[in-house]
């Protein structure tokens, strides 16, 4: 079995206390980078957000 790395998740911000944002991930960097405008009031919000670009790719 392959563990696949997703390449969207949701993940709390550090810009905006208590929102959350989708991030990317990034191949160069080994890490998920935030996607402008991509924030949410709630976890939920921008879970099905990440979850909609994951199946898009």
């Amino acid at each position: 079995m392959e563990n696949k790395i997703q390449m969207y998740v949701a993940q709390p911000s550090d810009k905006q206390l208590g929102m959350y944002e989708v991030a990317k991930y990034s191949e160069t960097d080994s890490n998920y980078i935030p996607i402008k405008g991509e924030i949410y009031l709630t976890k939920k919000a921008a879970e099905e957000r990440a979850h909609e670009l994951n199946k898009e790719e």
